[in-house]
């Protein structure tokens, strides 16, 4: 993958909120456009990798190897890597302060 490719995430923590939260949400007040896109980040994968090394040390870091395949980088180049979440943030969605804070979960709820 390009280290320049732009990827919309959000961390386990913040996806379920936002589902638990999508729950309570009156429906008028979502009105008749019913589809949105939760709140997330957009990180490319050099922030993610630097990320990595930041809250995981160069050990991890290391284990990630850099093999273009090119129909991989034809499906994920052609998602869109950022959204406008100014609505459903106004409607009470959350979204992670930043990527460090996602892996950062990450670490200290699955790694020992």
């Amino acid at each position: 993958m390009p280290l320049s490719t732009r990827m919309w995430l959000s961390s386990p923590d913040a996806a379920v909120a936002n589902l638990v939260h999508a729950i309570a949400v009156d429906g008028a007040a979502i009105g008749v456009w019913r589809t949105m896109n939760l709140p997330g980040l957009c990180v490319t994968v050099a922030e993610m990798l630097a990320s990595l090394e930041r809250i995981g040390g160069a050990g991890p870091r290391a284990l990630v190897t850099e093999l273009p395949e090119q129909r991989v980088i034809d499906i994920v180049c052609s998602w869109p890597g950022d959204f406008d979440v100014s609505r459903p943030l106004a409607m009470g969605f959350v979204r992670d302060a930043d990527f460090d804070a996602a892996v950062r979960q990450y670490k200290d709820e699955f790694t020992h």
